[in-house]
């Protein structure tokens, strides 16, 4: 109609009423991990769109999901948005953190793989949050903090539990100032071993210092705050047995028949270390004495021969 008068002719249009589509389709139940979104559920259809309700506006895809709460999906075909929707109730799993000791101590070398927490599929990290998880062959420092997750049914927990770590190094550094070996931990326990007889300990050899007899190649085993590591092998040179002072060396009576023979140096020494082994070179008996003039030796073994090695403050007295 222009200017009042209405066109003879027409235009004929015809229409195609398209149905309304079908509300997609998909499971009515979905669980995600924390920080789940929007943009996580999943439905069956074109043009998906979701909102809180039946009605009102499309949700954001980066809009949080709530634990318990229904979502509805629309799918939009040929232009036509369904009138009816999914509903999809979601769950949301968010493990707490693993349980544990928060201080936890441990001997040097420890790793990852010491660490203790409670938990199901236990991770560990360097910071309290984000990074990546940490091999569990990593070395620990002493008064470092370590982080460990849980995972639960493919979640992983966001908070994580602290760890703070003391390791203890034993100190196993020797000094050798042959034939004298000095442990350099002090206020320890101490064990000398002979490297050359299987690491066996040697009877009696339990200070700081271990003065050595007969040529070979010693160690220490150091026990020291609730923690034990052993030293390198150090080899020690005997030399210089004072022959002179052998005929006032007495061992009585020889042979014996018993376990038990005396020993008479044939004066007064200070710092008596003694030594008897078998011909195979085996310790029996190890015995140190502040000061010593005679005492008698104990001596548990096969029937044989044994060998004595006497050491004083003085210098070796006899072998």
């Amino acid at each position: 109609t222009i200017s009042g008068c209405e066109s003879q002719t027409r235009l004929a249009v015809t229409v195609t009423i398209i149905p309304y589509p079908n509300e997609p389709t998909g499971n009515a139940s979905q669980s995600f991990c924390s920080s789940a979104t929007v943009a996580n559920l999943t439905a069956v259809g074109t043009g998906i769109q979701w909102y809180a309700a039946q009605g009102g506006n499309p949700l954001l895809s980066s809009t949080s999901l709530t634990n318990g709460a229904t979502y509805y999906a629309t799918q939009t075909v040929s232009g036509c948005e369904s009138p009816t929707f999914l509903a999809v109730t979601v769950t949301i799993s968010t493990p707490t953190a693993p349980t544990g000791s928060a201080a936890q101590s441990f001997c040097n070398p420890a790793t990852v793989a010491d660490l203790v927490a409670s938990g199901s599929g236990i991770q560990w990290y360097s910071s309290a949050s984000g990074g990546s998880p940490l091999a569990s062959g990593t070395t620990l420092v002493n008064g470092t903090t370590y982080y460990a997750s849980q995972t639960v049914s493919g979640c992983e927990s966001v908070n994580r539990f602290g760890v703070t770590v003391t390791v203890t190094t034993v100190n196993i550094t020797v000094t050798n100032n042959s034939p004298v070996l000095t442990s350099n931990a002090n206020g320890a326990t101490y064990q000398w071993i002979d490297c050359n007889n299987g690491n066996a300990a040697i009877p009696g050899a339990t200070n700081q210092s271990y003065t050595a007899i007969v040529s070979g190649s010693y160690a220490v085993m150091v026990t020291q705050n609730g923690c034990t590591n052993t030293s390198s092998c150090s080899s020690v040179t005997v030399v210089g047995f004072g022959n002179s002072l052998q005929t006032h060396v007495r061992v009585y009576p020889n042979p014996f028949h018993t376990d038990e023979v005396h020993l008479d140096l044939g004066a007064h020494y200070l710092q008596v270390h003694i030594e008897v082994r078998n011909v195979t070179g085996q310790i029996v008996l190890s015995e140190e004495f502040d000061e010593l003039e005679s005492t008698d030796l104990t001596i548990n073994g096969a029937s044989g021969l044994y060998f004595v090695a006497i050491r004083t403050a003085s210098g070796p007295l006899v072998s």
